[in-house]
């Protein structure tokens, strides 16, 4: 199909020179000395108007060579079986090379991958980076938008969770006695069971890590079921909503500063282009989209 769409022709005289003139037994041996008057840019074989010389055939051989050494052939039979391969390669690699003036389809989807791959870079420019690198700039943002980032109230706090609401009501009576982790571990915990596990930490009371319905109280509270195990809370301290500091928010500072940074770049963007949508056609295309839905 394609030897019929293309114009292909080929130099009848190029096997005979790299027999004569260019291959060597030595080729065998993976040694192979270019001749001083070897003729690197005669055509071999041309697709249209690209050429494949004596240099891109040689190369090719070169590619081979490890295949044929030590083996029991002729010079002639690896020129025979090669050239043909390297025949089929030109056309193919001329076919892959044109495909996108050969191809409609591919064309479009070769553009939109390019266009996306600019937009990321483009994006990663003047967007990401920026937020990531620009401290003074997102220090100014933080300060400015201070009141969006906002602990609720949280509470400093000690789970116990065990397996059974039995150990929990162990772990709940160790806790008022004044027990500390450690030694409610030593007790309940054996070397090939660990009945009690303690996690402690600041969380908000929204915190899945919390009960839905826990009374915020400080001291041992009583025992909950929940997330498939019984929880035993002991609550040291209860902490006012306020404000988080840059450091507690910043990825959530960064975020919103990429997005408020994006927004003045398209500001700009629009005030230094011009334009101009096309209504009728916009509303033509969402209805032929809103069909197929």
């Amino acid at each position: 199909e394609l030897e019929k769409r293309y114009t292909i022709k080929e130099n009848p005289k190029t096997k005979a020179y790299f027999q004569n003139h260019v291959l060597t037994p030595e080729y065998f041996q993976g040694k192979l000395e270019v001749p001083s008057d070897y003729s690197g840019n005669e055509m071999v074989i041309s697709v249209n108007d690209t050429v494949y010389n004596n240099n891109d055939f040689l190369q090719f051989l070169k590619s081979k060579q490890r295949r044929y050494m030590r083996q029991n052939t002729t010079i002639k039979n690896v020129l025979e079986k090669e050239y043909k391969l390297f025949y089929e390669q030109s056309v193919l690699k001329f076919r892959e090379e044109n495909l996108v003036n050969e191809n409609q389809e591919f064309a479009d989807i070769l553009q939109e991958y390019r266009d996306g791959l600019l937009l990321f870079e483009l994006m990663e420019k003047e967007i990401w980076n920026k937020a990531l690198k620009d401290t003074t700039g997102l220090a100014e943002y933080y300060n400015k938008n201070a009141s969006k980032y906002v602990w609720k109230d949280r509470v400093d706090v000690v789970i116990a969770s065990t397996g059974n609401k039995t150990m929990a009501g162990k772990v709940q009576t160790m806790l008022n006695e004044g027990k500390s982790n450690r030694d409610i571990e030593s007790v309940l915990n054996t070397d090939k069971n660990q009945n009690v596990i303690f996690t402690s930490g600041l969380y908000e009371k929204s915190n899945p890590k919390l009960p839905k319905d826990f009374k915020v109280n400080k001291g041992v509270s009583e025992i909950y079921q929940y997330n498939e195990g019984f929880h035993v809370l002991k609550i040291n301290d209860i902490l006012p909503s306020e404000n988080k500091t840059l450091e507690e928010a910043k990825g959530q500072v960064v975020n919103d500063y990429q997005v408020y940074i994006e927004e003045e770049w398209l500001k700009e963007l629009k005030s230094k282009y011009t334009v101009i949508i096309n209504k009728d056609v916009l509303e033509d295309l969402k209805s032929k989209m809103e069909v197929k839905n």
